[in-house]
């Protein structure tokens, strides 16, 4: 099982933090997240190489119920919900 602590911003990466910080909606939703939601949020973020990607993906991230992050697949070509 996983032991990180994602409420303490640790394992966030930079960008994904900064883009949520910006969204108190998107910040809300990933907190909400167990830990696994948590993860594939983040892994997500992997491909994601600009600003604009990264604040497009967490307005749609903000967008999708908790209960089912599982069931919204992630474009690994530009990052964003599909």
């Amino acid at each position: 099982m996983d032991k990180r602590n994602f409420s303490n911003g640790q394992d966030i990466p930079l960008g994904l933090g900064m883009a949520m910080a910006q969204s108190p909606k998107a910040m809300e939703y990933f907190s909400k997240l167990d830990s696994s939601g948590k993860q594939r949020i983040i892994n997500a973020t992997h491909s994601i190489h600009s600003r604009e990607q990264m604040y497009s993906f967490v307005d749609n991230m903000a967008h999708i119920p908790v209960d089912h992050v599982a069931d919204f697949p992630f474009d690994t070509n530009n990052g964003v919900f599909l």
